[in-house]
């Protein structure tokens, strides 16, 4: 669960945005009329302080928001939970529990090393490790026990770095016996988790997980039925191996999500938007796109530097920088820009670090005039986003816009969801746009440190590994093999996974699944794509060129 994901502190619509602000109100009206205190002496009413306490270092608004989730965005149910939390807060001395910190624990229990933070998950979560047989019921005091739960919940929220909002617990049940079964203590965790620290744990609902289930069956019967084949031969129907070429080496779940996200949660809608896109990249043919790479686009136009990415945002989005001076109005034809435009989409895919699923746009509109107006590019770039790469754009952020442009904004805002208009933004200075991207990856033609896009042509070296790998049917052959064998196995698990309850045996199946799914992937890249200009710069890391490469040799 990441601040950049929708719903969170980085990425609300107008209506989350808009609940945000009513609960603030209402949380402030509650406390201030419960207590008779004013905005003065707000801070020393009974709840007051220990809401700031209870805040931290964390922005209040992210606190604010997990409380939001947690009751389906209805304010009223968000205010009750929070003024509970405070209560408990309070009553249980939290903060005093926080400043004695392990002296206020039992020793013994404490050495037990029943719960222990060990480092962080694959997407930098903090895990908390429960050793399930090494609580024993009424071996020491419930009261004792709650402290050491609270507290680990308190250390955790120390732990969380930007923009990971959870965390993640392992119980390890080997060696688990009925002695070890505290039932009191378990509700006590749970009523913990759910109430007081909601939102902490990284997950669907069960609303979520169950439309995904359903989503999973709805696309598997849609492609089997229209073309007629069964799970064994899935990968080699029209849209089978389109569907697994577009979840690249991302979680399969991820993608689908998004679809799901983008038609909030309708899923008739989500299994229409995942065929047109699916169509749309058969149409395309992103796949050969993606195999030639640079190689398919105009040279002349990569060297105008219109479109280039330019490090990370302040929470970890991969930015790409629009020049639009630099785009000329009938200067290259349509579809080679469109083709500029949707071999960024795919590198940007290299560039996104687990957690963040998500990319920041910055146009930088400095020179601007009529003969940088290209509707029917926009327009493509809009439907772009919304159709075929939902749910991919964090921010567009759109800088020193002239008084001109904002005749042309009037049209283009039309074309937009309320969802993706929500993360437009308009900025007119430095300062502003330094609060979301550090000045190393801001360029310089904007007043930043980053240096200015230079192209990098391929190398000898380069051309001589393609040469290779294009000659290399052999391997190809197998690696492609190998992918489709995994990528039956993974539908294969997760179709048994969607047609049941939770079944933690599967659960396991499907990770290890999709792990063979991303190494089979891995081994074809070098066959089915090409190291770009962000290979050559040391932006994009794929190591699994060079390892094939010796393997041929």
């Amino acid at each position: 669960m990441s601040a950049n994901d929708p719903g969170h502190i980085n990425n609300l619509n107008k209506d989350q945005e808009e609940n945000l602000k009513s609960f603030w109100i209402s949380l402030f009206d509650k406390i201030t009329s419960e207590n008779k205190v004013s905005l003065e002496n707000f801070y020393d009413s009974t709840y007051g302080k220990e809401l700031f306490y209870a805040f931290a270092n964390d922005n209040p608004d992210a606190v604010l928001l997990r409380w939001l989730r947690a009751r389906k965005w209805n304010v009223s149910h968000a205010l009750e939970q929070l003024i509970d939390t405070l209560k408990w807060r309070f009553q249980w001395g939290v903060k005093q529990l926080v400043a004695e910190g392990e002296s206020a624990l039992c020793y013994e229990e404490i050495l037990t090393g029943k719960t222990s933070y060990i480092g962080y998950d694959r997407v930098g979560r903090p895990i908390t490790y429960v050793a399930a047989k090494d609580h024993i019921k009424g071996q020491f005091p419930l009261e004792s026990t709650g402290k050491l739960a609270v507290l680990s919940m308190e250390i955790g929220r120390k732990l969380l770095h930007n923009p990971v909002e959870s965390v993640t617990v392992i119980f390890d049940m080997a060696g688990f016996s009925l002695k070890n079964m505290d039932y009191q203590h378990t509700q006590f965790l749970l009523n913990l988790l759910q109430n007081y620290y909601p939102d902490s744990l990284d997950n669907l609902n069960t609303d979520q997980e169950d439309n995904l289930k359903s989503f999973w069956i709805s696309l598997f019967d849609k492609i089997t039925s229209e073309n007629k084949v069964s799970l064994e031969n899935f990968y080699d129907s029209t849209y089978g191996k389109e569907l697994f070429y577009a979840f690249a080496n991302d979680n399969p779940d991820v993608t689908l999500l998004r679809w799901l996200r983008a038609r909030k949660w309708n899923i008739n809608q989500a299994l229409e938007l995942s065929i047109d896109t699916l169509k749309w990249r058969l149409q395309w043919d992103v796949k050969q796109l993606v195999a030639e790479g640079e190689s398919a686009l105009c040279y002349e136009e990569i060297l105008t530097g219109k479109m280039s990415y330019s490090g990370y945002d302040r929470v970890g989005r991969p930015i790409i920088y629009i020049s639009v001076k630099d785009h000329v109005k009938g200067q290259f034809s349509s579809e080679s820009t469109q083709k500029l435009t949707v071999l960024f989409m795919e590198i940007g895919r290299k560039l996104l670090n687990s957690p963040v699923e998500f990319i920041t746009v910055i146009f930088d509109m400095a020179g601007f005039s009529r003969k940088n107006m290209d509707y029917q590019h926009i327009h493509f770039l809009v439907n772009l986003v919304q159709s075929y790469y939902p749910e991919s754009l964090g921010l567009a952020l759109i800088v020193n816009a002239p008084w001109l442009f904002y005749s042309c904004w009037r049209i283009i805002k039309r074309w937009l969801d309320p969802v993706v208009e929500s993360k437009v933004q308009f900025i007119n200075n430095l300062d502003d746009l330094t609060k979301i991207v550090d000045l190393s990856n801001i360029p310089e033609q904007l007043n930043g440190n980053n240096p200015d896009f230079k192209y990098i042509p391929p190398t000898e070296q380069d051309n001589i590994m393609l040469s290779a790998f294009r000659a290399d049917s052999y391997r190809h052959k197998q690696a492609s093999e190998n992918h489709e064998q995994a990528s039956i196995n993974y539908l294969r698990i997760t179709l048994e996974w969607a047609q049941k309850k939770h079944d933690k045996h599967i659960l396991e199946e499907r990770k290890k699944a999709m792990k063979e799914l991303r190494d089979a992937y891995e081994q074809l890249i070098p066959y089915i794509s090409t190291r770009t200009h962000y290979h050559r710069n040391g932006f994009i890391h794929e190591p699994i060129f060079d390892i094939t490469y010796e393997k041929i040799q």
